[in-house]
């Protein structure tokens, strides 16, 4: 019998499980998993009932996947994060492959299961985790500024906010809702590590040039191609989103940024910004990436933020 907080291996397969604390989702225990397909790390938390029900899963994809090609024609690799709870879905495509924040759009069954002290360690240990939040912050939801974007494409009902990250959540013109966590250090503290200040080089780095994780896409489900997103005021109020079969009035503006799109961060854990000729569009007065003795294009980092 497994242990609470304890695990142990489950015969005959390369699954851990760990007794889960009484819940209102009925979960009384999980099972952590890994695994290789071709080209590919999968990485899975599934919840479980006490007759052994499959009630909820997490399932990380890191590797070279058509999905992130859909979404980023240029990328070689990159990771889908997949969240169920009874039925419910959200699918997450993304260039990151090292450390995941994503705002949960909120289901509530979804958005309990991963609160869960149990399941909240698993997925640490996979770099899938959210900082505290403290009843004392004060969270809101606003429109977003030009200082938060690029300046292309068009950000549609563009919502900066969030529970713990500040995060811009909009609607791309092909109707993917993209999410991005700002730097807390700072706040927007460009060209820097998961941690907000730690260094790093080119593509390493977790925040990129204008303070920005890599994007985050969600694509709309068959039959709901209408994004619309609103604050949610669950826990506390924050960016969110949902899809409907026909176009819903907005809560937030449309919006286009100032930041270039031929930015990356240096290859010398300065912490700066260069600027990559190999990509289309500027970034201000930073000077060269290959100036800097840095490389260029998809090794490089330029365009790498982009969504």
């Amino acid at each position: 019998m497994c242990g609470l907080l304890t695990s142990c291996d489950v015969a005959g397969t390369d699954e851990q499980r760990s007794d889960v604390a009484a819940n209102g989702l009925g979960v009384t225990s999980i099972a952590v998993a890994r695994h290789e397909e071709p080209g590919v790390n999968v990485f899975e938390v599934r919840g479980l009932s006490a007759n052994e029900q499959e009630l909820a899963r997490v399932r990380l994809r890191i590797g070279a996947l058509a999905e992130v090609r859909d979404a980023f024609p240029e990328a070689d690799v990159g990771s889908e994060l997949v969240f169920s709870a009874f039925a419910h879905e959200q699918r997450f495509v993304t260039r990151e492959t090292g450390s995941f924040s994503p705002v949960l759009s909120g289901d509530p069954q979804i958005e309990s299961f991963v609160r869960l002290p149990e399941v909240r360690i698993a997925l640490a240990s996979a770099k899938i985790a959210w900082p505290d939040e403290s009843d004392e912050d004060a969270y809101s939801t606003t429109s977003c500024n030009s200082g938060q974007l690029l300046v292309s494409p068009l950000a549609k009902q563009c919502c900066f906010g969030g529970i713990s990250l500040n995060a811009t959540v909009f609607v791309r013109p092909d109707g993917k809702v993209v999410q991005r966590n700002q730097n807390p250090t700072g706040p927007g503290t460009g060209c820097r590590a998961s941690n907000g200040t730690g260094s790093c080089s080119g593509t390493a780095c977790f925040y990129g040039p204008n303070g920005f994780s890599k994007p985050v896409f969600n694509s709309p489900p068959v039959g709901s191609p209408y994004a619309k997103i609103y604050t949610n005021t669950m826990f506390q109020p924050h960016c969110d989103w949902g899809w409907w079969s026909s176009p819903q009035t907005p809560e937030f503006l449309d919006a286009t940024g100032t930041s270039g799109l031929a930015c990356g961060c240096a290859c010398d854990n300065s912490g700066r910004t260069c600027y990559d000729g190999t990509q289309p569009g500027t970034c201000g007065s930073a000077a060269s990436c290959t100036t800097m003795g840095c490389p260029t294009g998809s090794s490089g980092g330029g365009g790498t933020w982009n969504y």
